[in-house]
């Protein structure tokens, strides 16, 4: 009873962050799609797949979704990095995550950037 009811309270958190940061990344109201929307939505989930999988140790099917995401965010900050750094930096600080925007400058491996 009480991992069931911890699971109800970390779904509703999880929930409630959701929505602010929906709120909060949103550049008009029917907003989707903007790489700060995407890059914000994708961090609150990788967040809640890590607190899944501190608990859940050979979870490995939601490590590997968790994988995805992760480079998925990663590819959407390089995309960002490369319309407007501003932009890529004042997201990073807004989300509070740890990034480094050196990677990014830096040419892919086919030598085209």
């Amino acid at each position: 009873m009480g991992s069931t009811r911890k699971l109800t309270w970390l779904t509703w958190l999880f929930s409630k962050k959701r929505i602010e940061t929906r709120n909060r990344f949103k550049t008009h109201e029917n907003d989707s799609g903007s790489p700060e929307f995407q890059i914000a939505q994708l961090t609150v989930k990788i967040e809640q797949l890590t607190v899944h999988l501190n608990e859940h140790k050979k979870d490995y099917s939601s490590r590997r979704g968790l994988q995805a995401m992760v480079e998925k965010r990663k590819k959407l900050f390089r995309y960002l990095y490369k319309v407007d750094v501003a932009r890529c930096e004042a997201i990073i600080k807004d989300l509070g995550i740890r990034f480094n925007l050196a990677n990014l400058a830096i040419k892919n491996r086919y030598g085209n950037n």
